[in-house]
């Protein structure tokens, strides 16, 4: 089975990062089942492990993939920064999210989703219903 690395930044706003990266592993899988989408967010990421140790355990992760798909905002992230240096260094393929289109019309289905909700829930609180 081809394993993809998923390349999400992480520090700024670690929570809303985490989950995100989480609704992107998910998109990636529903249109693509047959293949090992990895997320390292989801293994590493937390307050409680230090950067360069959690950077270290991401690129060992990284050595064993095909491919890496770079999501918006890497070129802020140092880590991603990293990480697509090592693709570059090491000859795995680097792509970005926007070149997985199924993938990209899942989450924006879900971000309108929820989007509804959070407004009706928004009206029914100011309705006083």
């Amino acid at each position: 089975m081809k394993r993809v690395y998923i390349s999400h930044p992480y520090t700024g706003d670690e929570h809303s990062n985490l989950e995100h990266a989480g609704k992107v592993r998910a998109a990636l899988k529903e249109a693509h089942p047959d293949v090992c989408y990895l997320n390292p967010l989801g293994m590493f990421g937390d307050e409680d492990t230090d950067y360069t140790t959690a950077l270290a355990d991401a690129l060992e992760l990284l050595s064993v993939c095909e491919e890496a798909i770079f999501c918006p905002g890497w070129e802020k992230s140092t880590g991603c920064r990293a990480e697509r240096a090592y693709c570059m260094q090491q000859g795995i393929r680097i792509r970005d999210l926007k070149d997985y289109p199924e993938a990209v019309r899942i989450l924006e289905a879900e971000a309108t989703q929820t989007r509804l909700v959070l407004a009706g829930l928004k009206l029914t609180k100011q309705g006083g219903r």
